[in-house]
């Protein structure tokens, strides 16, 4: 890692660290009054979670909502030199403590990971035949920027809707054959 880089990543932790702690201490920091629920896409144009860095609570629930798991989300956002990712841009990066495995995803890293060459948390966007795509990939291990897997595990949180409070969309997790779903809500915590 670069010297800047270096520099970088303890201002990141720095930042995280204060986040996260702001929001353990931060009344209404516990689940939202509004129930977490299924929601549709696609993306209008020109969405983007650029400029949404902050800390959110983060729910996700299975499929059929019988199974949950809550924690803080904190983003921050991507150093310049660390923004391309192949064909998407990063613009965004953190971490999380909600544990996906309660929901049936797999595990695929470390979620607490500031390092922004291996986060726990990676947002990635980019324009597809079908319009915006913007997902979080979830897990250390798969979001290292030294290393390229083809047939992995993976969790990824498909942003569908965007508003002020925050965003939501579905979520896919797989391993080898086995693929598990559900839906995600993301919101700033309430004061």
């Amino acid at each position: 890692m670069s010297r800047r880089a270096g520099t970088v990543a303890v201002a990141c932790a720095t930042v995280l660290c204060a986040c996260a702690a702001a929001l353990e201490s931060t009344p209404g920091a516990a689940p939202s009054d509004v129930a977490c629920a299924p929601v549709a896409g696609p993306l209008g144009e020109g969405s983007t979670l650029e400029g949404r860095a902050g800390v959110y609570r983060l729910e996700m629930l299975d499929e059929d909502g019988g199974r949950r798991t809550a924690g803080t989300l904190t983003l921050v956002a991507q150093p310049d030199s660390m923004r391309s990712v192949a064909e998407a841009t990063s613009t965004l990066f953190g971490s999380t403590t909600a544990r996906p495995a309660d929901v049936g995803a797999p595990t695929v890293g470390g979620l607490e990971s500031i390092d922004p060459s291996a986060p726990g948390v990676l947002v990635l966007e980019r324009e597809r035949d079908q319009g915006r795509s913007i997902v979080l990939s979830l897990g250390s291990a798969l979001n290292r920027r030294d290393m390229t897997y083809f047939d992995a595990a993976s969790v990824v949180l498909e942003v569908l809707r965007i508003d002020a409070d925050g965003f939501a969309g579905d979520w896919r997790g797989e391993v080898g054959a086995r693929t598990s779903r559900g839906y995600f809500c993301a919101a700033r915590p309430t004061s």
